[in-house]
């Protein structure tokens, strides 16, 4: 399991960290689970929480945890993604991945000057993604059985737990699920090895009508959800005392996004840069007319109500590109106000990364010239 010994990182049920991240995930639970529901039992909560700071405690005891405690109980601590059902699911993962963390960071701890520690932490990611899609095996003949994506007709429920996702229940016995399952299921493998992880998606592509002709009722203009992974900066990978305490987590790291399940590499899929920069800024507001065409990302805090106006991502009105704390994640296969599954506002960031700059939100008559244009290049050259 890698060159580094690691003892038991078994959690006693006593540990004095475990009350402050079940209030945690208590205070801010979607609402469908408050009062103990759907199986989110106090014994559950502390389970979960227990198997959460195993997680931190491997990655501490080699050396890394570049993130804030308010990072770690907003996207590793959570037991639940949208409103899939509620199941275990942290310790199997932990299990089957546990090595892996080893392999890949162990080395540096033994070797510090083979490689950055931003370049373990991503190479983690890349391995993850790699193998975390066939550790589950058949209960009759014990052989590796992948998921695998299953497409979906659009906006249908697909928010699919771990265990349906493994067992196939909505799938005709394949293990697998469309974007949005497949996001929950590499959301909770990341979380349950330690790293901050939360899910990403839009309710409709912003396309032309030329490619949507019924508008978002149309196949092509559907949602789709991928994952974010919170990654450090270079300037805070050292062994400093401070490098997971300090509050700016801007300056700590960036979030790089995942395309689940298709082997693209950090920060690249299908749909990248092409649709994802028409997406539309909605300024949080997730009943604005841009709304639908918005990129939301996951939180399991509401960050809306902070009345200092600074997000745990350091933003502020009068900065731009940044994350904005939004009403609600817009989830198209039921109603998200009921749901209230709390997010972010992440368009900004994604079209400046994409496009380059400090740009404003693009008018429809930007997006189509661009995009007329790219067509006429692309028959000029066919």
């Amino acid at each position: 399991e890698g060159s580094v010994a690691v003892t038991n990182l078994d959690v006693h049920i006593n540990d004095p960290r475990i009350d402050p991240i079940v209030d945690f995930l208590i205070e801010h639970q979607p609402p469908q689970d408050a009062g103990f529901r759907h199986g989110v039992t106090l014994p559950y909560l502390q389970k979960n929480a227990r198997l959460a700071l195993q997680s931190k405690d491997l990655l501490e005891t080699l050396g890394l945890r570049y993130y804030s405690e308010e990072i770690f109980l907003n996207n590793v601590a959570p037991y639940a993604v949208f409103t899939e059902k509620r199941t275990d699911f942290r310790q199997y993962f932990f299990q089957n991945l546990r090595g892996l963390v080893l392999l890949e960071l162990g080395t540096a701890t033994n070797n510090p000057s083979s490689s950055s520690r931003r370049d373990q932490y991503l190479s983690l990611i890349t391995a993850v993604n790699e193998h975390v899609w066939s550790i589950f095996r058949n209960s009759i003949t014990n052989e590796a059985q992948e998921v695998r994506f299953i497409s979906a007709p659009p906006n249908e429920i697909n928010n699919y737990s771990i265990d349906e996702i493994v067992n196939g229940t909505h799938t005709n016995g394949i293990p697998g699920s469309s974007c949005t399952g497949m996001a929950i299921y590499m959301t909770a493998a990341f979380r349950s090895i330690g790293l901050p992880t939360r899910a990403v998606g839009t309710p409709h592509w912003n396309r032309p009508k030329r490619e949507c002709p019924e508008g978002d009722q149309s196949p092509e203009c559907g949602n789709h959800n991928w994952v974010e992974v919170w990654v450090p900066s270079e300037s805070r990978t050292t062994d400093s005392d401070d490098a997971a305490t300090d509050d700016d987590d801007d300056e700590m790291g960036e979030w790089v996004f995942l395309s689940p399940g298709d082997g693209a590499p950090i920060n690249s899929g299908w749909f990248a840069p092409v649709p994802l920069k028409y997406q539309v800024f909605a300024g949080g507001n997730s009943e604005s007319k841009n709304a639908l065409h918005a990129v939301y990302a996951t939180s399991w805090k509401n960050y809306m109500d902070e009345d200092s106006g600074k997000s745990m991502a350091g933003w502020n009105k009068e900065e731009r590109n940044r994350d904005v704390p939004a009403d609600y994640f817009i989830m198209e296969w039921q109603s998200s106000r009921d749901a209230a599954i709390n997010a972010w506002d992440v368009t900004r960031r994604y079209s400046a990364n994409l496009v380059g700059g400090d740009i404003e939100r693009m008018s429809e008559v930007e997006i189509e010239n661009e995009r007329q244009a790219k067509d006429d290049e692309e028959e000029t050259y066919a």
